[in-house]
C-alpha cells in the first residue's frame, strides 16, 4: 500500500521542518505546535560523532546552535565531529528568538515518541552523509532504531540521495520512500522513479508539470512539492493534482 493511501484527505499538509515559521525549526516546541494542524511532519536527521541519530537540517551547526560561542576555536562544526553530549550543551532556539524556551537537540527516538504520542504521521528526511566515514551504516541504523520502535509502516524516509532509498528497499521493501529533486529530474523519470519503488516524489515549484503529475498519479507515484507558504499557491496545486505540500506555515486547508 501506497504510504498516502492511509489519508482520506484528497489534498495533505507537510509541516516543513516542523512550525517553522513560528518556532526554530526541527526542535520540540516546532513539532508540537505542528501537530494541532499538520497531516504529516518532516523532519531531517544526521549522524553524531558517536553514531546517535539526531534531528537537524545543516551538516554544521553555525547557523542553528550556539555552538560557536560555547565550543570556541574548534577545527570544525559539522555535527558529525561532535558527540551526543556536546550537542546537548548546546541552545537550539536563541538564534529564532530569545524569548522562546531553550530548545535542546532531538534523538530521532524522541520524535517517534511524539509521533506515536500525537498520533501524527511522519516524513524523515535523511541528509547525505556520503562524504563521511558513516554513509550506509548511518542509513541502516535509522531503519534498525525504525525497527526496534514498531515504526517501519509509520513513517516515510525522503533523501536526495536515492542510493540511501535503494538500501532501504533491500533491507525492507514494505517501507515507504520518496525521491527529493532539486532544479532537475530524469528525462525518464516514471522508470527512474518505478526502479526506486518509492511512494512519491518532492520538488520545486519550478519543477511542477502537470502532465508528469497525472502520469506519475495513474501509477501510484504521489507528487509533493516544498516549500509553500501562500495559500493561493497551495490551492492552485491541489487543483492541479499535487498532493501535499510542504510549508514553513499553518496553512491549514478546508477540503
Amino acid at each position: 500500500m501506497n504510504f498516502f493511501d492511509r489519508f482520506e484527505k484528497e489534498n495533505l499538509l507537510i509541516a516543513h521542518r516542523g512550525y517553522s515559521a513560528k518556532f526554530p525549526e526541527n526542535t520540540l516546541i516546532a513539532l508540537e505546535n505542528a501537530t494541532t494542524y499538520a497531516d504529516i511532519i518532516e523532519f531531517d536527521i544526521t549522524f553524531t560523532k558517536d553514531k546517535k541519530v539526531v534531528v537537524i537540517h545543516d551538516e554544521t551547526l553555525l547557523r542553528t546552535s550556539n555552538a560557536i560561542d560555547i565550543f570556541k576555536n574548534r577545527d570544525s562544526y559539522f555535527v558529525c565531529d561532535f558527540t551526543y553530549a556536546e550537542l546537548l550543551t548546546l541552545d537550539f532556539s536563541s538564534w529564532f528568538d530569545k524569548n522562546i524556551p531553550l530548545q535542546k537537540i532531538l534523538l530521532l527516538e524522541e520524535v517517534l515518541e511524539l509521533s506515536k504520542k500525537y498520533n501524527i504521521s511522519l516524513n524523515i528526511e535523511i541528509k547525505d552523509m556520503s562524504e563521511t566515514i558513516f554513509d550506509e551504516f548511518y542509513v541502516k541504523e535509522i531503519y534498525y532504531i525504525l525497527e526496534k520502535q514498531k515504526m517501519i509502516n509509520e513513517v516515510l524516509i525522503s533523501s536526495f540521495n536515492h542510493n540511501y532509498l535503494k538500501i532501504l528497499k533491500a533491507m525492507d521493501k514494505s517501507i515507504s520512500t520518496a525521491a527529493v529533486f532539486w532544479e532537475s529530474v530524469p528525462n525518464n523519470l516514471l522508470e527512474y522513479l518505478k526502479l526506486l519503488e518509492v511512494d512519491s516524489y518532492h520538488i520545486d515549484l519550478s519543477l511542477v508539470n502537470k502532465e508528469q503529475i497525472d502520469i506519475l498519479k495513474e501509477k501510484n507515484i504521489y507528487t509533493n512539492i516544498y516549500t509553500i507558504n501562500k495559500k493561493e499557491v497551495q490551492h492552485s496545486l491541489y487543483k492541479n493534482g499535487i498532493k501535499a505540500i510542504f510549508s514553513d506555515e499553518n496553512l491549514k486547508y478546508k477540503y
